[in-house]
């Protein structure tokens, strides 16, 4: 398996961000904001959740603890990688990974 910088692999059974790849090892970025280095061999893709400009999401982290438990709206995608999304809630503005939100099943 292949793995690239700056993609998400599941490690542990949970979401990590690729930092960079070699063939023995590879560094990630946690969700709770930790940077581990642990062997290539014990990772596996995975796919990511997209969401749309303009879709209403729950924000679902903790990380920026006002928007907890809230309806956002996702205004802006850029692709940059660990945080591509930025979601607006009121006034308040914020860049989150597509972990941090979750779509809305009415």
């Amino acid at each position: 398996m292949k793995i690239k910088n700056r993609t998400w692999v599941l490690y542990n059974n949970k979401p990590h961000f690729v930092i960079s790849c070699y063939p023995e090892e590879t560094r990630l970025h946690t969700l709770d904001e930790k940077r581990i280095t642990v062997p290539t061999k014990d990772l596996s893709t995975m796919v990511v959740p997209t969401f749309e400009i303009g879709e209403q999401v729950l924000y679902v982290d903790t990380y920026h603890e006002k928007l907890r438990g809230k309806l956002v709206t996702i205004v802006d995608y850029n692709n940059s990688g660990y945080a591509p999304y930025e979601v607006k809630h009121a006034n308040e503005y914020k860049h989150v990974t597509p972990f941090d939100i979750a779509k809305i099943n009415y």
